[in-house]
């Protein structure tokens, strides 16, 4: 939501005869819808597995980081109080949640709480209401920030988990309309992502990068 509406924008002004149709969804499910030419051009953190058949270019990384409530002490490491704490899963469907279960079962912590949802928005209220804690990225972040009021967003106690979003399409059909839309992708990305997110957590400075 942070981007779209802005990009679709660009898109108006350049294209000015064309019509424009924006599907959002989850990451793999888009993919699918590429690799199958139910769409032409994809933005997702799950990219086709075919890069001669496809013009992949990476547009941003971002690092998986922790929400919780103020008032949850620091945490050097998982084993700390943190665990005590109910933790909110985004739900198995999604890649997204996936991601974080895979991360945790390498790490051999299993977090308490049977709480469960498909999206950031009901993670985080629940969080807050929970008194708990969740991992997330930083671009689920930037789209339920009006939930993030009494929450803070910390680096993960066990650092190393990222995640890399790429605009896909077919080769050889579009011209030069993908590099085109990724240029446009990274300098949007660059004002509704990364200073947006560096203003509610600065030390994501370091971390949070635009890809050329």
């Amino acid at each position: 939501a942070s981007l779209t509406p802005d990009l679709v924008d660009h898109l108006k002004d350049r294209y000015p005869q064309c019509w424009f149709s924006a599907t959002s969804g989850l990451s793999d499910g888009l993919t699918t819808a590429l690799t199958q030419r139910e769409q032409d051009i994809v933005v997702t953190a799950d990219p086709p597995q075919s890069p001669g058949e496809f013009y992949i270019v990476p547009l941003l990384r971002e690092p998986f980081v922790l929400v919780c409530t103020a008032d949850l002490p620091p945490a050097e490491d998982f084993n700390d109080v943190i665990l005590e704490q109910p933790f909110i899963r985004y739900s198995d469907q999604l890649p997204l949640g996936r991601r974080i279960e895979q991360h945790l079962n390498r790490l051999r912590i299993a977090p308490a709480g049977k709480y469960s949802f498909d999206a950031s928005r009901s993670v985080f209220a629940m969080v807050g209401k929970a008194r708990g804690w969740a991992i997330t990225t930083p671009l689920c972040v930037l789209d339920s920030q009006d939930l993030l009021r009494n929450l803070e967003i910390r680096p993960l106690p066990a650092p190393g988990l990222t995640r890399t979003v790429y605009l896909a399409a077919r080769r050889k059909e579009l011209g030069d309309l993908p590099e085109i839309l990724a240029a446009l992708c990274r300098d949007l990305l660059h004002q509704r992502a990364i200073e947006p997110a560096i203003a509610l957590a600065p030390w994501l400075k370091s971390e949070l990068r635009i890809l050329d």
